[in-house]
């Protein structure tokens, strides 16, 4: 994901870019003004790709967070009853291979 806004990020800067060559020819006079409008909008651009980015992330951490919680409790349960622990996996096991044995 993030290659793909770096990508489009560089591609706006090369626009942008030949547009200030452009209006660079077509008079000196707003040059400077050209150039700080650049500036800002690749600035402008830049920032809302970042919070764009930063917008996508935040799902995915909470989502790898939730994962993790979930992980740690089943680890915690099977440290706790050992023995029950063994006795469903055993179980699941057995009714896995039923259900498989019927197709």
């Amino acid at each position: 994901m993030s290659d793909n806004f770096d990508r489009e990020l560089q591609e706006l800067k090369l626009e942008i870019q030949e547009l200030k060559e452009q209006l660079s020819r077509t008079g000196q006079g707003g040059q400077q003004d050209l150039k700080d409008f650049g500036s800002r909008l690749i600035n402008q651009v830049e920032d809302m790709l970042r919070d764009s980015l930063e917008k996508a992330r935040q799902p995915i951490e909470k989502a790898g967070d939730y994962s993790r919680n979930l992980i740690e409790t089943g680890e915690k349960k099977i440290e706790e009853k050992p023995l029950v622990s063994i006795l469903a996996a055993f179980g699941v096991g057995l009714l896995v291979a039923r259900l498989l044995e019927r197709k």
